[in-house]
C-alpha cells in the first residue's frame, strides 16, 4: 500500500489526506467529497487493486473496475469522475509521470430520463393524504414544493432570523455547497410556514431530512401514486416546483435562482413536460405569424 517518492514514503491513507485538502481547497461541495472518496475506497476494495499502492495501479486497474458496472451507467459515470479526479490530481502533484486515466477522456454519457413531477392533481392527493395523518406533514409538503426547497434546507430554516415577513423572502442557510441563497415567499409558501411557525420550537422542523422523504412516501402510498416515476421522494417536489413554474413561462434564469443552481443546463433538467405542452406550444405559432 506504500510507495516511494524521492526519500518519503506515501500509503493510500496520506494520498488521500493530501487529495481530499486539495479538493476542499478547491472548493468541492461536501457531498463531492464525500462521493469521490467512497469511490476510491470501493476502487481499493477490488480483488486486483487490494493491498496495494493507488499510484501503482493503472490503466488496466482502472478498465477492470469500471467495467464491473456493466449498465449501471450512473455509478459507472460517478466513479470515472472521482478516478479521473484523483489521478489528474496526483499527476500534477508529480507523484505520476502520466495520468492513467487519460484513456478515460472521452466518457459515454448517460441518457439522462426525463425528470419526475407531480401533476397538479397528484399533487393535490399527496397533501389531502398527508394531512389525514398529520396536518403539519401536509404544511411541509407544501412548504417545500412552494419553496422549491431541498428536504435539508427546508428543516434547518430558523424562523426567527431566516424569514423576512415583511420583505416576503426567506434566507437559506444549510444549501448544497454551502452557497447560501435567498428565496421569494409566494402565498403558497407563506401559509405553509404560518402554520409550521405557529407549531415551532426556534426550529421551523425539527426533524430529520430523510423524515420529509418517508413523510412524501407514505403520503404517496395512501393516495395511490405509484413508484414507478420515482415519485414517492421528497426531491420529486423540487422538480415540480420547476416544472409548473416553467410551465407558466417564467423565465428560465429566474427558476435557476430559485432552485440554486450554478448551471441553467441543470435547472432545465429538472423541468417536466406535460402530455399534450408540445401541441399548445406550436399552436402559439398561429396567433404570431400573421399569413402571406
Amino acid at each position: 500500500m506504500e510507495h516511494i517518492i524521492g526519500d518519503a514514503m506515501l500509503d493510500n491513507s496520506q494520498l488521500q489526506g493530501e487529495w481530499g485538502d486539495w479538493m476542499e481547497a478547491q472548493g468541492y461541495s461536501d457531498r463531492t467529497q464525500e462521493l469521490y472518496s467512497y469511490a476510491i475506497q470501493k476502487f481499493l476494495s477490488r480483488k486486483f487493486t487490494r493491498g496495494r499502492s493507488l499510484l501503482d495501479l493503472g490503466e488496466t486497474q482502472i478498465v477492470a473496475h469500471l467495467a464491473a458496472f456493466k449498465d449501471k451507467a450512473h455509478s459507472k459515470a460517478l466513479h470515472r469522475r472521482a478516478l479521473r479526479c484523483f489521478y489528474k490530481w496526483a499527476t500534477r502533484r508529480g507523484y505520476l509521470d502520466r495520468d492513467p486515466t487519460a484513456i478515460l477522456d472521452k466518457p459515454i454519457v448517460p441518457r439522462r430520463k426525463p425528470p419526475a413531477y407531480f401533476t397538479q392533481d397528484e399533487l393535490t392527493r399527496l397533501l389531502i393524504a398527508a394531512a389525514w395523518r398529520d396536518p403539519k406533514r401536509a404544511w411541509t409538503i407544501l412548504a417545500c414544493y412552494a419553496l422549491g426547497t431541498r428536504r435539508s434546507e427546508l428543516v434547518n430554516i430558523c424562523p426567527e432570523t431566516d424569514i423576512d415577513w415583511d420583505h416576503r423572502v426567506v434566507h437559506l442557510r444549510h444549501t448544497k455547497g454551502d452557497k447560501e441563497r435567498e428565496v421569494d415567499m409566494g402565498p403558497l409558501a407563506e401559509a405553509a410556514l404560518r402554520e409550521l411557525v405557529a407549531h415551532s420550537n426556534g426550529q421551523l422542523l425539527p426533524i430529520q431530512p430523510s423524515t420529509v422523504n418517508e413523510w412524501v412516501k407514505q403520503a404517496a402510498r395512501d393516495c395511490g401514486i405509484a413508484d414507478g416515476a420515482k415519485k414517492q421522494r421528497a426531491h420529486t417536489l423540487r422538480s415540480t416546483f420547476a416544472t409548473d413554474l416553467m410551465r407558466r413561462g417564467v423565465n428560465p434564469a429566474v427558476v435557476q435562482r430559485l432552485l440554486g443552481h450554478e448551471s441553467l443546463a441543470t435547472t432545465t433538467v429538472y423541468a417536466g413536460v406535460y402530455p399534450g405542452d408540445g401541441a399548445v406550444a406550436v399552436a402559439l405559432l398561429g396567433g404570431a405569424v400573421e399569413a402571406p
